[in-house]
């Protein structure tokens, strides 16, 4: 029987087989799940998510693509370890377009989306009181994404689920939790109040704040701003 694609929780799009295991892995390996290092075998995830060997490798091409994962000459799949140039783009990238998706969407959120997001970033607080890491990334995920998709911009909002799948969220919970709260409730005002120059340094702010932490965590010297015109000088 050909592999049927799958259908989005959300009643939207259906997504290939291949999609929906790229989507699974990478929050696997973001979410540090699936160890850098480990091996991926192609029987075992076709086994995993009951399908044929061809949307597993077209997935796994797909994660090599993007960094996530590596072809081994004879040796098969391996989950990539964290590379730092590749993280400083995705940061670069991130601090271009996620601000922009907040901004837009302050306009055309509603107070029940404001409760929402209060109540998450509360949620978030006692995940990290309770050093549970896992409920704490997730729960910082959909504090961000409450804005992002209401930007209104399917496309932009898939290209800010591509960068976080190729960031490693797994490294920077176990040096950024308490800071991350405090900067989501002075965004979230700044998003009630609609006012765009907060939304935009807090953001800014906000994502910088986790790229340094996650740099020295990962034991790279930064002198600069990567994302600043003046460190390309």
């Amino acid at each position: 029987m050909a592999d049927r694609p799958s259908r989005r929780a959300d009643g939207g799009t259906p997504k290939t087989k291949a999609g929906f295991i790229v989507e699974e892995l990478r929050e696997a390996i973001a979410g540090g799940a699936i160890a850098a290092g480990t091996r991926l075998s192609q029987d075992e995830l076709a086994t995993q998510f009951s399908t044929s060997i061809t949307p597993v490798r077209e997935a796994l091409r797909q994660l090599v693509a993007e960094g996530l994962v590596e072809a081994k000459s004879h040796r098969g799949f391996n989950v990539s370890t964290p590379d730092f140039d590749r993280i400083t783009a995705v940061y670069v990238l991130r601090r271009l377009v996620e601000p922009f998706a907040v901004r837009r969407a302050a306009s055309r959120l509603s107070r029940q989306d404001f409760a929402r997001a209060r109540r998450t970033n509360g949620e978030l607080l006692a995940a990290v009181r309770a050093d549970n890491k896992l409920l704490a990334r997730q729960l910082n995920r959909e504090f961000h994404f409450i804005f992002y998709n209401a930007c209104s911009l399917p496309a932009v909002v898939a290209e800010i689920e591509r960068f976080w799948g190729m960031f490693p969220w797994s490294e920077l919970h176990i040096v950024r939790r308490l800071e991350s709260f405090r900067e989501h409730e002075q965004i979230l005002e700044a998003v009630i109040a609609d006012d765009q120059p907060a939304i935009q340094q807090l953001l800014e702010t906000h994502l910088r704040n986790g790229y340094f932490a996650l740099s020295e965590h990962l034991g790279h010297s930064i002198d600069s701003d990567p994302f600043e015109v003046s460190a390309l000088a």
